[in-house]
């Protein structure tokens, strides 16, 4: 049963390696580069600090970003894909030749949406390495609330890229993607309207606040190399983490059953 699924996501993990989606990857890891090559460059050839604190302050603020921007890049880049995975396949009817097989229609979702997921974990995975290997040259402990901070990095990829995959069985993918992408990136302000004085702007904050994912506003991997103890908030930042994949998961599962009685060949 699991195997068609493991095929079909190695199958879509291997069409995005062919695809320009490799350049995507280039480009963000060179943007990377350049937002943070400076701070890193005066990190490696300024003179030792006699203020401890201080400069690991400064490597925590450096890496925390390098590698939000890292995530936050490379989550919009599997929006992207997400979205538009299965329009693919419907457009070249790729998806019939695989329906017409011993092959679940969930099993066939499920594959493609894990292979999005393997390709972009892995794509973290290096923006990942890179910050341990400077971590551990510097001397900085891996922390837990480091590692909790990747996991949430990790969780936003996931949720995100599921909302955008989840909702172009529904809708068009540019549509489902760039609602996705609002989510994602204007979720914070969604709380501050509802504070406004209008009352249209208010109503319509409320119902995107609460339809959209919960949000951690901590930057937990700044907070995880400069903190050895526990944030007193630790286990709220875990919830928060496992109420979102419940989010997906549950969208997840509410497009499958509508994708179960869609006409395939008529779309």
């Amino acid at each position: 049963m699991m195997n068609a699924v493991k095929y079909i996501a190695l199958n879509t993990t291997a069409y995005l390696l062919s695809r320009k989606t490799i350049y995507v990857l280039f480009f963000i890891a060179l943007f990377v580069l350049l937002i943070t090559g400076a701070d890193l460059y005066g990190l490696f050839t300024s003179e030792p600090s006699t203020d401890p604190k201080a400069m690991l302050s400064q490597q925590a603020s450096v890496l925390s970003r390098m590698f939000i921007t890292w995530s936050a890049l490379t989550t919009f880049a599997s929006i992207i894909a997400a979205a538009g995975i299965v329009y693919s396949d419907n457009k070249s009817k790729i998806v019939l030749g695989i329906l017409a097989k011993p092959v679940a229609r969930w099993q066939y979702l499920m594959g493609k949406w894990f292979g999005v997921l393997l390709f972009f974990y892995g794509f973290l995975a290096i923006g990942l390495l890179i910050v341990i290997i400077l971590m551990l040259y510097w001397g900085i402990s891996i922390t837990v609330l480091f590692v909790t901070g990747v996991i949430s990095q990790v969780m936003i990829l996931t949720v995100y890229s599921g909302i955008a995959f989840s909702l172009s069985l529904f809708i068009a993918p540019m549509l489902a993607g760039g609602i996705s992408f609002i989510f994602f990136s204007f979720g914070s302000l969604f709380e501050q309207l509802t504070n406004s004085d209008l009352w249209w702007a208010s109503l319509l904050g409320s119902v995107l606040y609460y339809l959209q994912p919960a949000i951690v506003k901590e930057n937990l991997l700044e907070k995880g190399v400069l903190n050895n103890l526990l944030d007193p908030n630790f286990s709220l930042f875990w919830s928060v983490i496992g109420e979102n994949l419940m989010y997906a998961a549950l969208l997840f599962f509410i497009a499958v059953i509508f994708f179960q009685k869609k006409d395939i060949i008529a779309s």
